[in-house]
């Protein structure tokens, strides 16, 4: 599958060459998520040396990775740092696309061009993870620091899960790697996130081995105010109970539409 995208995107990127399109052309690669780790639904994932899977607001969940490609950057050739959440490319591509993003209300995202383009600090000091008030779970980051309360599952997908079949490799000399702070014996039991708050300095501490709330109380604090702020303004979740016709098995090991519509062919206008 991997061999194959880079086929197509190789093609992609040619054509646009070969038409003049690539000029004026932006190329994104972005993560939504953290890999299934650890068997989770069968993958073998990685998140290492990340804490956490998919679906968890564990660094191994939320922390993604973003590739742009484009004769439009003023600086190419860079690693950014700078703190950038997935709902900040709509406005950035609308703002390249032509658009003002000034106009556009009632959004979390913020334009990041000048960022990704020039390297410009960040304008975004917050990144809300998620609030989940089904499974009551939430996470914060402001700055350094990151609030986590409850968590997906108390007693799963809370550790740090190496990688299966590991053999060692020579890193690419540009690559970015995630440097960890000595992991202390606590470190599975310092924070019960499902118990109390727990918070950590992501920047010094990204892989969350840490938990400074008992030291920091304001913060707490402060993080938590700002959760109790927006959980007005969040959608209500529209989850629905799982249906199991939807399952491969009984679709010759296919993902298909399981749902058959009936359709009342009276009302059909031609």
């Amino acid at each position: 599958m991997v061999s194959a995208l880079d086929d197509g995107v190789g093609n992609v990127t040619r054509t646009l060459k070969s038409t003049g399109l690539y000029e004026n052309s932006v190329i994104i690669f972005t993560t939504d998520n953290g890999g299934p780790a650890n068997g989770f639904d069968g993958n073998c994932a990685s998140n290492e040396p990340l804490r956490g899977s998919k679906h968890t607001l564990w660094e191994g969940g939320v922390r993604g990775v973003g590739l742009v490609n484009s004769p439009l950057l003023k600086k190419p050739g860079r690693v950014s740092k700078e703190l950038i959440h997935v709902c900040d490319w709509f406005p950035t591509i609308y703002q390249l696309a032509g658009g003002d993003d000034s106009n556009l209300k009632n959004i979390y995202g913020m334009n990041q061009w000048d960022t990704v383009s020039s390297g410009k600090q960040s304008p975004r000091v917050e990144i809300l993870h998620n609030i989940d008030t089904v499974g009551n779970y939430s996470a914060l980051r402001k700055g350094d620091y990151k609030l986590v309360v409850n968590s997906f599952k108390p007693n799963d997908w809370n550790d740090w899960y190496p990688t299966k079949g590991k053999q060692k490799v020579n890193p690419d000399p540009r690559a970015t790697l995630v440097g960890c702070l000595p992991k202390p014996d606590n470190a599975t039991t310092n924070c019960q996130p499902f118990k109390a708050p727990c918070l950590f300095n992501v920047k010094h501490d990204p892989c969350e081995y840490y938990n400074i709330a008992d030291s920091h109380p304001e913060i707490v604090s402060q993080l938590k105010s700002r959760l109790d702020e927006i959980l007005p303004t969040v959608v209500p979740a529209a989850n629905v109970d799982a249906d199991l016709n939807a399952d491969p098995k009984l679709h010759g090991g296919n993902w298909v539409p399981w749902i058959k519509l009936q359709q009342d062919t009276n009302n059909i206008r031609v």
